[in-house]
């Protein structure tokens, strides 16, 4: 435990940076959750008839606002403790303009606030339960829509996966019309080239 007791600024850093980090991811799955979703061409039209959208679109901006509500309360608790530190800092080096005594008051406040880490796990807790649930939600509407018309939808038509006639159940891959296409067949081997 000796060593741990002196290395604490170095447990602190440690600690500040994975909580930097899983904030950034909270709020980036957020946002970027429902975007992902959205790009599959089926998902907006089967979310939207889903009687779910509003606990869907709910719950991911209330996983979002938390995260956001959460840093800034950690931002204002280490802007007093940091204001207050110095003033006690500057107070006791004998600076007559510094409102230690004021300041006081605000800093044991926040030193308060500060010190209570179930604030911290308790949003973290929720957010991680609202971003649950809304994917578990969005996956069960895409899994158990109706499928569309089954079409090729690749971004470059020169660049296509077509099944081959081979009974070998291998796949033909068109680079362009006029290139010369591969087979590759399923169990991994090469075919022949064209």
């Amino acid at each position: 435990m000796g060593q741990d007791s002196s290395d604490y600024q170095g447990h602190f850093a440690n600690y500040a940076e994975y909580s930097k980090t899983f904030r950034a991811w909270m709020v980036a799955y957020g946002i970027g959750g429902p975007v992902l979703f959205l790009l599959n061409k089926d998902a907006p039209q089967a979310i939207a008839a889903s009687p779910n959208v509003a606990w869907i679109v709910g719950l991911f901006l209330t996983g979002v606002v938390l995260q956001i509500l959460l840093a800034l309360l950690n931002k204002w608790a280490a802007w007093h403790m940091y204001r207050g530190a110095l003033a006690m800092h500057l107070d006791q080096q004998g600076d007559t303009e510094c409102d230690y005594h004021n300041l006081s008051k605000s800093y044991r406040r926040w030193r308060f606030i500060n010190k209570q880490s179930w604030i911290d796990y308790g949003v973290d807790l929720v957010s991680v339960m609202a971003f649950s649930i809304a994917t578990w939600l969005v996956l069960s509407i895409l899994l158990t829509a109706p499928k569309g018309q089954k079409e090729n939808v690749s971004a470059h038509p020169e660049c296509q996966m077509t099944p081959s006639t081979d009974t070998r159940r291998s796949f033909s891959l068109r680079l362009d019309s006029s290139a010369t296409s591969a087979e590759v067949s399923s169990s991994g081997s090469k075919g022949r080239q064209h």
